[in-house]
């Protein structure tokens, strides 16, 4: 009766005391032992995905643990993030979800188990460590890994380290033995270089660095080698502009960049000799990946963003996510609303048997709004298997109000004087659907993507001139522009020898329609219809043999292009094209240096808009038009990269073939109207250098980036060859401060010389960037203060050869900002749609 008794007491004990675990675990799932907790428990709802964490062995001897430290005993060293979110809420996710988990059981002389042995994945090619892990208390080691192969080395004090080459998941038990040497008093450190080459990539790392508290994704990219910003817009040194992913979805718009957090990026790589798996018109690819969240339920965050230029403006986002299971339900609401101030003074020079020249001075006054949203939901099959959807809707209504004074004289006599003033009323809807599927079946890696996007841009322009010598003037224009797409792309991987081999097939239809009228006649006015059907297949081929690692592809296009004018299809300006686009990459670490050669051919299609016969009335004396006989400019690419701790170089040269060049021409045989449009030319070379510096001194971390861009190009003007071969330099100092109460300032200055880029001169120009960063209740609040171009430097001054033209611009914007943006984050949850996307150059030239 007392021994009964005992046992009664002792277990109810357990049920209502603290719910202490006592239990001894061998050789079992983790998802096994967490779920026996749980069974154990009524104060606590333990989630997790079962599947996501089976692979991870558990053996150790949990005694009289709380419930928390009990799970946290059980983790261990694996790649698991335990968060604990109120009373009684324990989310446990993988923060390294791949599909390949490398296994092992590590053993010593004696067959007994080694526990806390050191297992790091190092990149064959150059040994970068790329993951690692440590061994539990049965030897057993699960590491979540990306490569096809990777170098594991195996160590632990008092035994010879292990090299072992991996293609296969499972490396079985490993027998460790006894080193004779000894190491005393000997202190190892080791830091992670901020920029590397992988593979086909310039790597930099972002997270856990102080690249997170610049701001926005926007703030990033404008400190990463061999990457520059011109206001809003992002380009690759020596490539322009970069088509940029974000978790492998291209990016639609160029908000996206601000709607992202510094804090929310894991790295960011920057491919400067795209391969054969990317369309033959991207020149450079940047993708970015972000941190896979923790947790489970609704989720949601804000962005505020309060500045003053000229005129106060203002932005508030709104992104919302509910996660469940496998299940990723999410949401985003954008309404953006600015105003700005432009002043062009430009001088236009026509030498015919007279001089004839033309003085304008122009301001612009202009309203933006953006209303944007997105719908989507991702869900996970299981761990092999996924599908998305998204739906994208954007409207961009604008306004533009201006006035210009404008002098024409011959032959230093004024001919005429005029003042006019304009307004521009427009709008730009676009709708984009985007599905996709990721899987693995077998060995073979699945991934489809599927897009539809839909476009209506209008433009109601009306313009008053007043002249002293000719007539006065009205003259209304009215331009519709629908677009249509239907695009398609699927991927196929295998890993084949020591690498991997992939396929693919995309395809896509275009339908664009422009009709264009203006009421006085002044303007012809033109209805002009394109139709493209595109097809493309390529194969690559990546191999690691010893420390080189080779990527070759090939890719090939056709593309069947029919121009309409009234209905009527035109036979000359109708097209089809049929190419093939090689690709090579070679990479090999030569001590310390890690070294990559590539070569790659693009091509560069003209957009639909530079196609159209369509003229936009500027002045009486200025024409613009597109031009339905432009050819594609193809691109030959030679790229060579080294990086050394925190030093990265490149060295990039290309020729080009057919380039398209900006051109003045008469408009109908009158010498009096310029006509600006886009024209073939003969081929060029360019070279490009860059030198990036980033070391670290403590709390502050400086940035050095010089680069020099240079060109043999020449252009005909004034029946004479005019050489256009002055080389561009560029220098961007950037500085980051850690201040007390981890608060961050950032203090930029970049300088471009004057140089030559096609046939324009621009002249220098230079800008001093500065901002102050603190974040409040572990990240959860965000808030940034910053000053764009502080001193109001930035004059964008070129001058244009072209035939019997010079043109001189000289702009001056409003790029002075003061700028206040706030962020909040509630149980943060970002969305894991994995599509990559589907005739994306075709939604770039739309």
């Amino acid at each position: 009766m007392k021994q009964l008794l005992i046992i009664l007491l002792w277990l109810t004990g357990i049920t209502v005391s603290a719910q202490r675990i006592n239990r001894d675990f061998h050789n079992v799932s983790l998802s096994e032992a967490l779920k026996y907790i749980q069974e154990q428990t009524t104060n606590y709802d333990i989630t997790f995905i079962y599947d996501e964490l089976e692979d991870f062995r558990v053996t150790t001897h949990v005694q009289r643990k709380s419930v928390p430290d009990a799970i946290i005993q059980l983790v261990g060293f694996y790649p698991v993030r335990v968060v604990k979110s109120g009373e009684r809420e324990i989310y446990l996710e993988c923060t390294h979800k791949t599909e390949r988990h490398l296994t092992g059981t590590i053993i010593d002389e004696t067959g007994q188990p080694v526990a806390y042995a050191n297992v790091y994945l190092l990149h064959p090619s150059d040994s970068t460590v790329i993951g690692g892990g440590v061994s539990n208390e049965a030897g057993v080691f699960v590491i979540p890994y990306e490569q096809p192969t990777v170098l594991a080395r195996i160590s632990y004090v008092g035994y010879k380290t292990i090299y072992k080459l991996c293609s296969n998941s499972d490396l079985g038990t490993i027998r460790m033995q006894p080193d004779s040497y000894k190491l005393n008093g000997v202190e190892v450190k080791g830091s992670r270089p901020l920029v590397r080459i992988k593979d086909d990539a310039l790597l930099t790392t972002i997270e856990g660095t102080y690249h997170s508290k610049m701001g926005t994704g926007n703030d990033v990219l404008a400190h990463i080698p061999g990457v520059i910003r011109n206001g809003n817009s992002i380009e690759v040194i020596g490539r322009g502009t970069p088509l940029i992913y974000i978790n492998g979805r291209q990016m639609h718009n160029q908000s996206e960049l601000d709607q992202l957090s510094s804090d929310q990026i894991k790295d960011v790589e920057v491919v400067m000799t795209p391969g054969a798996k990317y369309d033959a018109t991207v020149k450079a690819v940047i993708r970015i990946k972000t941190i896979r969240p923790v947790g489970e339920g609704f989720s949601f965050n804000s962005r505020t963003v309060a500045g003053v230029n000229h005129y106060v403006y203002g932005l508030e986002e709104l992104n919302l996510n509910y996660r469940t299971g496998g299940l990723d339900i999410f949401g985003m609401a954008e309404y953006e609303n600015r105003r700005n101030r432009q002043t062009n003074d430009s001088r236009q020079d026509t030498y015919l048997q007279s001089h004839y020249q033309q003085n304008s001075l122009m301001h612009y006054y202009n309203k933006n709004q953006m209303l944007a949203g997105k719908l989507g939901f991702n869900y996970m099959l299981n761990d092999k298997h996924s599908i998305g959807m998204t739906y994208t809707v954007t409207s961009r209504p604008n306004s533009q109000t201006s006035d210009y004074f404008t002098t024409m004289l011959i032959g230093q006599q004024t001919d005429d004087q005029i003042t006019g003033r304009g307004k521009v009323d427009g709008d730009d809807t676009l709708h984009i659907i985007s599905g996709y599927y990721a899987g693995q079946t077998g060995k073979w890696s699945l991934d489809a993507n599927a897009d539809v996007l839909l476009q209506k841009q209008n433009s109601d322009n009306l313009t008053f001139e007043d002249a002293t010598q000719g007539d006065d003037r009205t003259v209304t224009t009215r331009n519709d522009v629908k677009n249509r797409l239907y695009a398609a792309k699927f991927v196929a991987g295998h890993p084949l020898w020591k690498g991997n081999l992939e396929i693919g097939a995309e395809g896509s239809y275009v339908h664009r329609t422009d009709v264009f009228g203006n009421v006085e006649n002044i303007i012809d006015a033109s209805d002009t219809k394109i139709e493209e059907n595109s097809t493309a297949a390529f194969v690559q081929l990546m191999q690691r043999l010893n420390k080189l690692t080779l990527i070759a592809g090939l890719r090939y296009e056709y593309l069947d292009s029919r121009y309409y004018e009234g209905g009527v299809k035109m036979g000359d300006e109708s097209r089809t094209y049929s190419d093939l686009f090689p690709s090579l990459m070679l990479m090999y670490p030569m001590k310390n240096v890690r070294a990559r050669l590539s070569y790659s051919r693009n091509i560069n299609r003209p957009a639909f808009s530079q196609l159209s016969g369509n003229v936009k009335y500027i002045n009486r004396y200025t024409y613009e038009s597109g031009n339905p006989y432009l050819k594609p400019s193809y691109r030959d690419n030679l790229s060579l990269a080294l990086n050394y701790k925190w030093l990265t170089g490149m060295i990039d040269y290309a020729r080009v073939h057919d380039y398209i060049i900006t051109s003045y021409s008469s408009y109908k045989d009158d010498p009096t109207i310029a006509l600006l449009r886009k024209d073939n030319a003969r081929g060029y070379d360019n070279l490009s250098l860059m030198v990036s510096v980033a070391p670290t001194f403590g709390k502050y971390h400086p940035q050095l980036m010089v680069a020099t861009q240079m060109q043999n190009l020449e252009v005909q003007y004034r029946s004479e060859t005019k050489k256009m071969n002055s080389p561009m330099t560029i220098i961007r100092f950037n500085n980051a401060v850690n201040l007390p109460f981890d608060s961050w300032l950032n203090a930029d200055f970049s300088w471009r010389s004057a140089g030559d880029a096609e046939n324009i001169h621009l002249a220098q120009s230079w800008q001093f960037d500065i901002s102050l960063y603190k974040a409040f209740w572990n990240d959860r609040l965000t808030v940034k203060l910053a000053c764009t171009d502080l001193f109001g430097s930035i004059r964008q001054k070129a001058t244009i050869y072209s035939d019997i033209r010079e043109i001189y611009l000289d702009k001056r914007l409003d790029t002075r900002n003061l700028e206040l943006t706030v962020r909040y984050n509630f149980n943060p949850a970002k969305s894991k749609y994995k599509g990559t996307g589907a005739g994306n150059a075709e939604k770039i030239r739309l």
